[in-house]
């Protein structure tokens, strides 16, 4: 809910070497990948894409800390 609120489906995020490095379940992400709001929550959603909760999370809050504040 936070990501819809936040943001537009067609936004921009910018992956990070953090973001494509976490381990457990993944949609592939790579670092510097350029991907939609909309894509990443399908893969959040879908693969339930660590990867990419934690692009969100980063894109909305500038990292997780600041996404869960």
């Amino acid at each position: 809910i936070v990501v819809v609120e936040n943001t537009q489906p067609g936004d921009i995020v910018t992956v990070s070497k953090k973001a494509a490095n976490i381990s457990g379940s993944a949609m592939g992400l790579y670092a510097g990948q350029k991907i939609t709001v909309n894509e990443l929550l399908y893969g959040m959603l879908m693969c339930s894409g660590n990867d990419a909760a934690i692009a969100l999370a980063e894109h909305i809050g500038g990292d997780i800390a600041g996404f869960a504040d």
